[in-house]
Order: structure tokens, then C-alpha cells, then sequence
């Protein structure tokens, strides 16, 4: 199913980006296309701090307040030490790997 997920959003990041991008996948403005957005959304967001952070990376996720999109960006942003555009970038990259 994780997979499955990922495979979708891939799909839709490259053919509906008008629909599927970062922004509407990750504020839940897009909450559900066939699917649940969110859990590959995140899971890429996971995968996108381990790479650049590693575990300490994510244990500042998991005690992050991330109840919002502002705020998702934001300790992305702080513990990536990416700007927006290359975070959104990498994150897209990942998505993207799934695509098949």
C-alpha cells in the first residue's frame, strides 16, 4: 500500500502539477486523489531530513509542532538548513524515483 501511495503521488506530481505539487499536498489542500496524499507526502519529507540530517533529523521532526503547513516548512526548512525552492526540489526528486 506504501508503495502503491508513493507510486500515485509520482504519477501525479509529473502529470497534474497544476493539482499535485508540494504546496497543495503538504497544507492538505489536496488531502485525497484516489488516495491519501499525506503518507507519501511525509514519508518524503522524512526521507528528505534523514538524507540531510540523519537521525538527529528526525527525532527534530518527531518533537516538531508540525499542526500546519507554516509550520511543516518551517522545521523543514530549520533542520534541512535548505532554502524553500532546493527543499521543494529534493522533495519532488524523491517523489519522483517513484514514478514507474
Amino acid at each position: 500500500e506504501y508503495e502503491n501511495s508513493l507510486q500515485k503521488l509520482a504519477c501525479d506530481l509529473k502529470h497534474n502539477t497544476d493539482k499535485i505539487n508540494f504546496t497543495s499536498v503538504v497544507s492538505q489542500k489536496v488531502e485525497f486523489n484516489g488516495y491519501q496524499t499525506a503518507y507519501p507526502a511525509g514519508a518524503a519529507i522524512c526521507e528528505l531530513i534523514y538524507k540531510t540530517s540523519g537521525d538527529k533529523g528526525l527525532i527534530q521532526l518527531m518533537l516538531a509542532n508540525t499542526s500546519d503547513y507554516e509550520n511543516i516548512v518551517a522545521t523543514l526548512l530549520k533542520i534541512t538548513k535548505l532554502p524553500l525552492d532546493k527543499a521543494v526540489k529534493e522533495w519532488n526528486q524523491i517523489i519522483l524515483k517513484y514514478n514507474r
